[in-house]
């Protein structure tokens, strides 16, 4: 039974044409008001679908008829099945470039031997598609993506969850672009695919509602955002758990708080998104980015723990092949300042403390110090006296032998 719980659904975000004229706003000016990062990626935020979990698209299970079938259909499918294993390892391990190789081959060696009757060749347009854009070769990723979708348009899926996917993934790259219309646009008929296809008990629909957020936040909608984040939380609890839509969800939770200045409030959310993706297969960077989102709330409540997830991320950025190079240029100098100012607070702690300390010395009766400070005063006194009586002297001794 369909579940109607999103149906009646708040129109403050969904208006279309007051966010529409917002993004042409924006794209006019050439700007957008994305909330401030210490550092790191925003790209790793909502992040195209990784298909590499994703099953064979419903009604395409078939297997290649024999005029396209030049070997048997089982030693091609296990040969590129073991790469693309290959593969998610890679992918897993931060290679990303490797993945895409890969991938590539496996694609080929499917169309070889099945033409476009390969019932995985839309999954693997995606793939690559993804890597692609991890990659930052966006226009790549767009033509990946667009051949997918024409080549479930042809077999008659334009209504599946996987058309429901590309939409997605085509508002990605949108976005990344900067068109911030067209992305909202993809993500809308995304979601209405999605839904038509299986419902709102989906976790796709979650990371669709998830990336509407993102693009209420960069809108500066922080309403709207809320409630499209709290809506994707709710939909991703209740189909899969623990996975990547809740953490998507949890981690736009956290940055609108953040944004609204309640960084207690923020970190619960994202610790949470933190400890899923510490757990389930994402990239690296995916991984570094939620450690910085964490080490921005913690700056105030916690440096030294944001030192260290700062510390962390830039090593995994480091290790990746897809990170870009300006983001480890200002994760660094963000530590090295944070260094800087570390140090000088300790300075200034232990000078504090120093005069702390003298301030907390007991103070000693005045009967006791006053004979004290008199005994001292009269043996100054003394060697005053005797220091003036033998510098007269010797005047006087040198004045009289020069007579």
């Amino acid at each position: 039974m369909k579940d109607t719980q999103f149906e009646d659904r708040d129109t403050r975000f969904i208006d279309r044409r007051a966010v529409l004229a917002r993004a042409q706003d924006i794209s006019r000016r050439g700007e957008a008001s994305r909330p401030s990062y210490i550092c790191g990626d925003p790209e790793e935020e909502d992040g195209p679908t990784v298909a590499f979990l994703r099953t064979i698209p419903a009604g395409s299970e078939r297997v290649p008829s024999s005029s396209s079938a030049r070997a048997p259909y089982g030693l091609a499918a296990e040969t590129a099945a073991f790469l693309e294993v290959h593969a998610r390892t890679e992918f897993a391990s931060g290679r990303t470039y490797n993945a895409r190789v890969f991938c590539e081959r496996a694609m080929a060696i499917r169309r070889e031997q099945y033409g476009e009757g390969d019932p995985n060749l839309a999954t693997s347009f995606c793939t690559i598609g993804v890597l692609s854009f991890h990659l930052g070769d966006a226009e790549r990723a767009a033509w990946h993506f667009n051949q997918a979708r024409l080549l479930l348009e042809r077999r008659g899926q334009v209504s599946s969850l996987s058309m429901g996917s590309i939409y997605n993934n085509l508002g990605v790259v949108a976005r990344h672009r900067g068109d911030i219309e067209k992305a909202y646009e993809y993500y809308q008929a995304a979601l209405s695919i999605k839904v038509e296809a299986c419902g709102w008990e989906h976790r796709s629909i979650a990371l669709s509602l998830a990336n509407i957020g993102h693009i209420a936040e960069l809108l500066g909608d922080l309403d709207g955002a809320y409630l499209q984040y709290a809506r994707a939380r709710t939909v991703a609890e209740r189909t899969e758990g623990s996975g990547s839509a809740l953490a998507a969800a949890l981690l736009g939770l956290g940055r609108v708080h953040r944004c609204r200045g309640d960084h207690l409030t923020a970190r619960v959310p994202l610790e949470r998104a933190l400890r899923i993706r510490e757990k389930i297969l994402c990239t690296p960077l995916q991984l570094a980015s939620a450690r910085v989102n964490l080490a921005h709330v913690l700056v105030t409540l916690d440096p030294e723990g944001a030192r260290a997830l700062v510390g962390r991320a830039l090593a995994e950025y480091r290790a990746a092949d897809a990170a870009r190079g300006n983001v480890i240029q200002s994760m660094e100098a963000w530590l090295k300042d944070s260094e800087f100012e570390q140090a000088k607070s300790v300075r200034a702690g232990v000078k504090l403390r120093s005069t702390e300390a003298r301030a907390r010395r007991p103070s000693l009766p005045l009967h006791w110090v006053l004979p004290v400070a008199l005994r001292h005063l009269r043996r100054h006194l003394a060697r005053c006296r005797v220091r003036i009586h033998a510098l007269i002297t010797v005047r006087v001794g040198t004045h009289i032998d020069t007579q």
